[in-house]
């Protein structure tokens, strides 16, 4: 029998980044005194997926994007993002059918690793890769070698891995260029 995989993206795809995510921004800009109206929700909506720094700076060009994204990391910390709802389901009927299970994120290993393990979910994966694991970025298929490189140490190839992901730009088009 052949040894499959599948390899997941974090954010709006295993945990509801997207809503809640939205939600917890403008809640720093309220509680820094920035300015919020339609017009920066529209912006931040159409940019979703992009950066955080490059977010915040298109937004409010006159904070200083670092701190602001620095307490949006504290709050993902200490408030981690619910999983969306028949996640941890989907994830044992996989695991019971034998597939491996990796992780492939932007997100910094700290905060990956909260959100991870506040929602229950580290026995489910064999790899978490993150943000500092590679000097690539989506959707360039160097970004995903070291995880690439660990399930073929499983005998796993790419023709034998699913990736799932929710973004055209960055996973599926990554996707494309690995052919999985």
């Amino acid at each position: 029998m052949k040894k499959r995989a599948v390899i997941f993206d974090l954010d709006g795809t295993l945990i509801d980044s997207g809503n809640e995510g939205l939600r917890r921004i403008l809640a720093i800009a309220q509680r820094r005194g920035l300015p919020i109206d339609q017009s920066i929700e529209t912006k931040l909506r159409g940019m979703w997926g992009k950066p955080a720094i490059q977010l915040i700076s298109a937004c409010w060009p006159d904070t200083d994007a670092h701190d602001f994204h620095h307490e949006w990391e504290e709050l993902d910390n200490s408030e981690p993002i619910p999983l969306f709802p028949g996640t941890r389901e989907a994830l044992w009927a996989l695991r019971v059918r034998g597939l491996a299970q990796g992780v492939f994120t932007s997100r910094r290993r700290v905060t990956a690793s909260v959100q991870i393990s506040a929602n229950g979910l580290s026995l489910f994966f064999w790899n978490v890769q993150t943000l500092e694991d590679s000097t690539f970025k989506k959707p360039d298929p160097k970004s995903i070698e070291p995880t690439l490189k660990k399930f073929a140490e499983l005998g796993i190839g790419t023709e034998n891995i699913l990736y799932v992901g929710d973004s055209i730009q960055a996973d599926w088009m990554l996707a494309q260029a690995l052919g999985v």
